[in-house]
């Protein structure tokens, strides 16, 4: 006690921190059973989560039974693949080449043969028709990269198959002309591309184009598809007869799209806009005596412009039906007149056809997985 009272402030402070301790520890002790409650729910939902997935899970009879599906599925794929393209071989051929200007000589040798097919079956093209491939045809090309070498190849061959069908779809006695090809530029090429995936202006000029994806087939990592675009001219026996032919089931062509529209040699365009030009203005272009005369929006201008002629414009229908003629009178053999005025109005006239065509592949292979390096240059382009 006498130290009590000569060291009060010491025994004080000791009393202080004894009870601070106790306190802490009883603190401590509180954290400890409530982590260790919450430990423990976190422990139980784990174990019912684990054991609703254990019940899910599939047992190895039902594991090897599915893989017999698997296979079975997969075997009936081949098949109809096979079935819709039989001669998927003989189209694609295995390509000869291994550098880009092998393939340049290749794809040359390939649209001039097409040009002299076209000369001798007197189908019309025009002298800088290339079949979509100026890239590599005109003088001075570039040799095409390594990694287009084999989508190329197969590029070219579907065009070769179709253009064969196109070229076998002309009538002897029928005028035809081809006014463009036209194919999409691979991504293996190596061109520069806008935000919505259009290819940027190149030496191609009109003979690509980017499908719309609205109308493509192409579905990624389950089908792929090359697409060709056919401009030509005739009448419509010729789109009749190429689309019968297309309908064969040597190769998965399928047609998109398919307009149709009337044929004039001179066609004027305005340079800005392509839009049409108002009747005046063609009127002045074509010169006075190629136009009717008159208002530019009448009957008669139209009809003269479709071909009809003068009388055919200018016939009205007639305001009282004409009078039923007599039927002519028993033994009198003579025959009743006949009216020439009843001449067809609408003839065989040429018609413009575009067609795009899309060749489908099936893509069998899973999509392998990007590496941990390109998975990581992907996420640092994203932020």
């Amino acid at each position: 006690m006498n130290n009590f009272k000569k060291y009060p402030l010491f025994y004080g402070i000791l009393s202080a921190l004894v009870l601070i301790f106790i306190a802490g520890s009883g603190y401590n002790f509180y954290l400890y059973k409530w982590s260790l409650a919450d430990a423990e729910k976190t422990t139980k939902r784990a174990q019912s989560s684990f054991k609703r997935t254990l019940s899910d899970a599939p047992t190895e009879d039902q594991l090897k039974i599915s893989e017999d599906n698997i296979k079975k599925l997969d075997e009936k794929l081949g098949f109809l693949i096979k079935d819709l393209s039989r001669a998927s071989a003989d189209i694609i051929k295995k390509c000869p080449y291994t550098e880009g200007y092998q393939l340049v000589e290749g794809i040359r040798g390939i649209v001039n043969r097409w040009k002299q097919t076209c000369k001798a079956k007197g189908i019309k093209i025009p002298e800088d028709m290339d079949f979509s491939f100026k890239r590599y045809y005109q003088p001075g090309a570039d040799p095409a990269v390594s990694e287009s070498i084999e989508p190329l190849w197969k590029q070219a061959c579907v065009l070769d198959y179709i253009l064969g069908k196109l070229f076998k779809s002309k009538p002897e006695d029928m005028e035809m002309g081809i006014t463009s090809v036209q194919r999409e530029v691979l991504s293996s090429e190596g061109v520069k591309r806008d935000k919505k995936g259009r290819v940027m202006r190149s030496s191609d000029g009109s003979e690509t184009f980017t499908i719309d994806p609205l109308v493509s087939a192409r579905v990624p990592g389950s089908i792929d598809t090359l697409a060709y675009k056919f401009v030509f001219t005739g009448q419509t026996e010729v789109l009749r007869l190429f689309l019968n032919q297309l309908k064969s089931f040597d190769a998965m062509l399928v047609v998109r799209s398919v307009e149709v529209k009337p044929y004039q040699e001179d066609t004027y365009f305005s340079e800005e806009g392509g839009d049409d030009m108002s009747m005046d203005e063609i009127a002045a272009a074509a010169g006075a005596d190629s136009m009717p005369s008159g208002g530019g929006d009448s009957v008669e201008d139209i009809a003269a412009l479709m071909g009809m002629g003068g009388d055919a414009a200018t016939q009205q229908a007639p305001a009282e039906p004409p009078a039923q003629e007599a039927a002519p009178a028993e033994g009198d053999s003579s025959e009743a007149p006949v009216d020439e005025s009843n001449t067809p109005i609408v003839t065989n006239n040429t018609s413009e056809f575009s067609v795009v065509i899309e060749y489908l592949e099936v893509i069998k292979d899973l999509p392998q997985k990007p590496a941990k390096k390109e998975q990581g240059e992907a996420a640092s382009e994203e932020e």
